[in-house]
């Protein structure tokens, strides 16, 4: 398609302040979420589209959590 893709997922959220998880892939199901957190600008978000993010982990970890039809969390 074109696109730039880095090597790796830490590589990828580096200096960002939103992961946006689109897709229901399990590999998403084991994200280390506090060392993702430590790489993003501060405040940092999940936008999960596919539900595999554990919300309460997320807000847990430092993000702000939205999921897709799963409603506003605490933050």
């Amino acid at each position: 398609m074109g696109y730039t893709a880095e090597a790796s997922l830490s590589k990828t959220v580096e200096g960002t302040d939103c992961l946006v998880v689109a897709v229901a892939h399990d590999r998403f199901t084991r994200l280390n979420l506090p060392r993702i957190q430590m790489l993003m600008k501060q405040p940092a978000a999940i936008v999960d589209m596919g539900q595999v993010v554990d919300p309460v982990k997320a807000e847990k970890a430092g993000f702000v959590y939205r999921g897709f039809g799963r409603g506003v969390w605490t933050k």
